[in-house]
């Protein structure tokens, strides 16, 4: 409908469409981000681990996200260190972690910078996404991992959102064996950093050695 009235020069019909789409859009992703939680609580989280580059997991998040970033007028920086190898984790929920991530710090950041850095350490890898929006004070930081709950009812009202994703970020983190933090102040951004281990408890495959390999840059 919205590309038929988008050809036929249809404004009002475009304008109407692309609300309802938007609204459409919103809903289902509440309704899986609900579902998810479900299985969670229910102990019916799969985990499906296989041994994959996270450089380029990292990197096809970000070009996922940079259309919407660079509409905000941001800039998007990714740097992965050269010694993170491969490691062995469910991709799929990494991902689906990463881009919470990724499209919090692009709803609350305009005309800033965000940046992605990955390390590895001993035993797990680190992954930080820090953005340079709006912030929080530390009583909305305090309750910023429960249900349905966003940093505030003015920020809600203002950005939208459901007030799960973090929630699910924190549940899934702590099903691939790691966890995320916060660290942010009002009026200078905010940094969440997601940690997990290199070989997720289970796995039977074998870690790869870490191929040096030239650190993707993104702006």
């Amino acid at each position: 409908l919205l590309e038929g009235a988008e050809a036929e020069g249809r404004d009002g019909d475009v304008a109407d469409t692309s609300h309802v789409l938007s609204a459409a859009r919103q809903l289902l992703h509440l309704i899986n981000d609900i579902l998810d939680l479900s299985k969670i609580e229910a102990g019916r989280m799969d985990v499906v681990p296989s041994t994959f580059n996270l450089a380029v997991l990292i990197e096809e998040a970000g070009a996922t996200v940079r259309p919407n970033a660079e509409k905000g007028g941001n800039r998007l920086e990714i740097e992965v260190d050269q010694d993170i190898g491969e490691i062995i984790s469910d991709a799929f929920k990494l991902n689906q972690c990463l881009l919470n991530l990724l499209s919090n710090a692009v709803k609350f950041t305009k005309n800033g910078d965000i940046r992605v850095r990955a390390r590895r350490l001993e035993e797990s890898i680190e992954v930080e996404v820090r953005d340079s929006g709006i912030g929080m004070t530390e009583q909305q930081v305090a309750r910023l991992f429960n249900a349905f709950v966003q940093a505030d009812a003015a920020t809600a009202q203002t950005y939208g959102g459901t007030g799960l994703g973090l929630v699910l970020t924190r549940r899934i983190m702590r099903l691939l064996g790691g966890d995320v933090s916060v660290s942010s102040a009002q009026g200078e951004g905010s940094a969440f950093t997601l940690r997990l281990p290199l070989t997720i408890d289970g796995a039977t495959a074998e870690v790869a050695a870490p191929v040096p390999q030239a650190s993707p840059h993104g702006a």
